[in-house]
């Protein structure tokens, strides 16, 4: 299915299920080698019709001969990359809770006993902004 909303300025072809992941790439390419470019003339009617037919071609006619998608351009270094930064994320958050935990407590003095909490009061609407409170709890501390 082919989904071209001009006055949106935006356009995507759906893939039925039966269609992997690998193909998403190859429909990507149809949609900037034969629909856009027309597109960006304001010639909507021309570049539907050339990407329809590009589309038939190289989705789903090499889909019905049972041929698999073709591989992908993407170097191992996406995927490094990609790796390397879910990793740095979760160590900053790992740390900044860690850091939190290395401040005294403002009642009795001592480290590593202070916890800190988090409570959204109000969550935002378009009208207002969220409201929340950070409560400080010791651990040595109960009362």
């Amino acid at each position: 299915m082919v989904s071209v909303l001009p006055d949106d300025r935006a356009m995507r072809i759906e893939l039925g299920a039966t269609y992997d992941a690998s193909w998403n790439a190859e429909a990507g390419q149809a949609i900037y080698r034969s629909y856009l470019p027309s597109f960006r003339s304001y010639k909507y009617a021309l570049g539907t019709k050339d990407g329809v037919a590009d589309t038939i071609a190289l989705l789903a006619r090499t889909y019905a001969n049972r041929q698999p998608a073709p591989k992908s351009n993407d170097s191992p270094l996406v995927f490094i990359v990609g790796l390397f930064a879910a990793v740095v994320f979760t160590l900053s958050r790992w740390l900044g809770d860690r850091t939190n935990k290395l401040r005294k407590c403002p009642s009795c003095m001592h480290r590593r006993a202070l916890r800190i909490r988090q409570k959204t009061t109000r969550n935002a609407s378009s009208y207002t902004e969220i409201l929340g409170r950070k409560t400080l709890h010791c651990r040595l501390r109960p009362f």
